[in-house]
């Protein structure tokens, strides 16, 4: 995990995006990236999981995730891969 610091001088955690996508993630990263430069000068680990094919690979990212301050952004085109994201997030 990566820290900065706060005004106050205290480590700050920066929070990570995960872009998981059956394609690239390109995309969804450049919206994200957009996204964030709205919040805290856009200061986060973007982390892209690209070529998502099998629904038994999202429980591990998700649990990655889990371990930071996070947020998940996704493009997944095949249904079965983005109901198994949102029943497992």
């Amino acid at each position: 995990m990566k820290e900065t610091m706060s005004l106050a001088g205290l480590p700050e955690v920066r929070p990570v995006i995960y872009i998981i996508s059956d394609s690239i993630g390109e995309t969804a990263e450049l919206v994200a990236r957009a996204a964030a430069s709205q919040f805290n000068h856009g200061n986060v680990d973007i982390r892209r999981v690209p070529y998502v094919t099998h629904p038994e690979e999202i429980p591990e990212i998700i649990e990655e995730a889990r371990g930071f301050s996070s947020i998940i952004v996704f493009t997944l085109v095949l249904p079965e891969l983005r109901e198994t994201l949102l029943r497992e997030a």
